[in-house]
């Protein structure tokens, strides 16, 4: 019996027939009567029990103690909840070679990570040259992607493309598949549109399918490539959330937008556009450009 060890030591057989040890065991007795070799082969047996906090970092601690020189990539699969114990400078320092590997700790903890935690994963697995694939952008999201270094997305010179073009091309491969159902297309690659050329924004605008672009994406676009985009791409893009335009009427790439836009078209583009936009045309370029929409 490990010295100090009360009531008696933690088996196997403990773990499989007492499903709350932390009621019969304190922290003290608990670090004391598992030992280490115990804990490690029935660590799946022991994150299915609920535990306080103070237990949850003897946990940890046993794992490291186990692990001196780092935790192996396949018990890094095993760790369930307790990986988001890991700072962010220690998940730098795991083993993520496999995208398996990073689906699992994204995907099977069971509890919610923090954003500085997953970039702090997608990071560490780039950089070990993974490869990020459409359900693991999907599961890590552009909001923490846009994180990441930008030499860690792709190996290219940092000068010669921004990180959001980088991010979006990278999305573009991953999703490519989805292309022939444009709706589904771009729920998936919304995201990362603030990186889109305007040719891929013309040809989401013109797929034949009404995609309805949420204004908080359509203010997330390059403004240079927006500026390229005519009323009636704009009018496609928006859909149903065409009237939303109004609201925005004061935001720096709508204003910027309208004024680079021709009476010619808007007047062509169609009354239910037209009426959205001469109150926006009316802040920014005056009335008096408005003689066919008024």
């Amino acid at each position: 019996m490990p010295t100090g060890c009360q009531p008696e030591p933690i088996t196997a057989h403990t773990i499989a027939t007492n499903p709350m040890l932390f009621l019969d065991y304190s922290v003290e007795q608990f670090n004391l009567c598992l030992s280490n070799d115990v804990f490690i082969d029935n660590l799946e047996a022991l994150l299915d029990q609920p535990w306080p906090l103070q237990y949850s970092q003897v946990m940890k601690e046993k794992v490291d103690q186990f692990y001196p020189r780092g935790i192996p990539e396949a018990q890094l699969r095993r760790l369930g909840w307790l990986s988001h114990l890991y700072s962010e400078q220690e998940i730098s320092q795991w083993p993520v070679t496999t995208s398996d590997t990073l689906w699992i700790l994204l995907t099977n903890s069971g509890r919610e990570w923090e954003d500085s935690q997953v970039q702090a994963l997608a990071s560490r697995y780039l950089t070990l040259g993974g490869t990020l694939t459409g359900p693991l952008l999907q599961e890590i999201g552009g909001r923490r992607l846009c994180n990441l270094q930008e030499e860690q997305v792709e190996q290219i010179p940092a000068e010669a493309i921004g990180k959001k073009d980088q991010l979006y091309r990278k999305a573009q491969e991953a999703f490519a598949g989805l292309a022939g159902t444009p709706s589904t297309y771009f729920c998936q690659i919304r995201p990362y549109l603030g990186g889109a050329p305007a040719k891929d924004l013309k040809d989401l605008a013109n797929a034949g399918v009404a995609i309805d672009m949420d204004m908080e994406t359509f203010l997330a676009l390059n403004p240079e490539e927006l500026q390229k985009l005519s009323v009636v791409d704009v009018k496609n893009l928006l859909g149903e959330n065409l009237p939303e335009l109004k609201k925005s009427e004061k935001e720096p790439l709508v204003v910027g937008w309208v004024q680079r836009q021709s009476q010619r078209e808007l007047d062509y583009s169609g009354s239910r556009l037209c009426s959205s936009l001469i109150p926006v045309l009316a802040v920014t370029v005056g009335t008096s450009l408005l003689p066919g929409l008024l």
